[in-house]
């Protein structure tokens, strides 16, 4: 091996024999050298994350057991405990870590004075409002669903948490507040009474929309408190519909008939039309709005004008409601001759070739809304 090493060093001229060894000499120690700085970087992070650790550690342990990590951990293990159990026992438990759960939380957003200072917003803490939420969702939410109650009665609840301490002094013991802060209490119940009536109000419109869908279509421009979106601005009245089908009702009823038929139905329009308003209204969705439209008409001069009208007597922003119109012409189509086995008739009757008028019924569209009740008279 030593004359392999001879050998190698005469093939390498004398001045640069240095930088072969040195060249060597790095090659062996660039190794050591990227594993020691792997390790130094390696042992840095790990002492990074032990800090971070630590910090942690030390923000969720609780330093004493009577304070409120104490009540959101012992919550924590509740649930955890409830995970195995099935029907009555994990009701049980999770009510449990429930009441442990929110005393817990308020009790973090007043001892942490960090929390405490980020939710304060303009000398006001916001924390009961937090805790109103919790016990309102913990009272009335399912796993179906979050009823409106619960949102409904959130202002109420907070404003209650928030006014007690105002009650209690040290020993515990019941105290009246000074002056100035009843007054401060008075304003704060009644603003959040207000805020529970507007939330409940919005929920009666989201009901009575659905029960009501002409409302939206209705004129809106003097309301003090309803405004509306560009979702509903194209809203369209149920009268529209209700034109429709009665349309279609008078077409199916002439559409095709003898002249005579036609005379005949028309001389019996007001009772043919109270038909036609049963039949239309049965035929609508089910909804508390039916039994304000109702379906009107008359027949105007000339062979033959029907105009139909559906009438509105519900609530509306006009006091006399409104009504659509619609004007459908009936005239005598092009006749049509009989059939060939119609050819043998009795002596005294008609000519086998006698030919049939017949009946064409055409709508106009429906019109805009037209306030107050249909003018009968005209």
């Amino acid at each position: 091996m030593l004359d392999f090493f001879r050998q190698f060093i005469s093939f390498i001229p004398p001045a640069l024999v240095p930088l072969a060894l040195l060249a060597i000499a790095l090659l062996l120690v660039a190794p050591l050298g990227l594993f020691a700085f792997n390790f130094l970087a390696i042992k840095t992070l790990f002492e990074e994350l032990r800090k971070i650790f630590q910090d942690i550690f030390k923000l969720i342990i609780p330093k004493k057991w009577d304070s409120a990590k104490t009540l959101i951990w012992l919550s924590v293990f509740s649930w955890a405990m409830s995970l195995p159990t099935r029907s009555f026992v994990q009701s049980f438990i999770a009510f449990c870590g429930w009441l442990l759960l929110i005393p817990g939380i308020h009790w973090l957003m007043h001892e942490e004075k960090k929390i405490k200072e980020f939710l304060t917003i303009e000398k006001i803490l916001i924390a009961p409002w937090i805790t109103g939420a919790l016990i309102c969702f913990f009272l009335f939410a399912t796993p179906e669903s979050l009823p409106g109650i619960m949102v409904i009665s959130w202002p109420i609840v907070s404003a209650i948490i928030a006014a007690l301490p105002k009650f209690i002094k040290s020993g515990p013991a019941y105290k009246v507040p000074d002056p100035p802060v009843r007054q401060d209490l008075i304003i704060m119940v009644l603003f959040n009474l207000l805020l529970s009536c507007w939330i409940q109000l919005c929920y009666s419109t989201q009901v009575w929309l659905a029960q009501y869908p002409s409302f939206q279509a209705d004129d809106l421009t003097n309301s003090s408190f309803v405004v509306k979106t560009p979702s509903n601005e194209s809203a369209v009245s149920q009268g529209f519909d209700i034109l429709r089908q009665a349309e279609t009702a008078l077409k199916d009823s002439l559409q095709g008939q003898s002249w005579s038929q036609v005379e005949r139905w028309l001389l019996n329009f007001d009772d043919r039309i109270r038909d036609l308003n049963e039949q239309i209204i049965d035929r609508l969705p089910p909804k508390a709005e039916n039994a304000y439209w109702q379906v009107e008409g008359r027949v105007l001069p000339g062979e033959y004008n029907v105009q139909l009208f559906a009438v509105w007597k519900g609530p509306s922003s006009d006091n006399l409601g409104y009504h659509l119109a619609k004007t459908c012409q009936i005239s005598q189509g092009v006749p049509v001759d009989r059939t060939p086995w119609q050819t043998l008739s009795p002596v005294g009757s008609a000519s086998p070739n006698t030919q049939v008028d017949t009946a064409t019924v055409s709508c106009e569209p429906v019109t805009k809304r037209i306030k107050g009740q249909p003018d009968m008279a005209q």
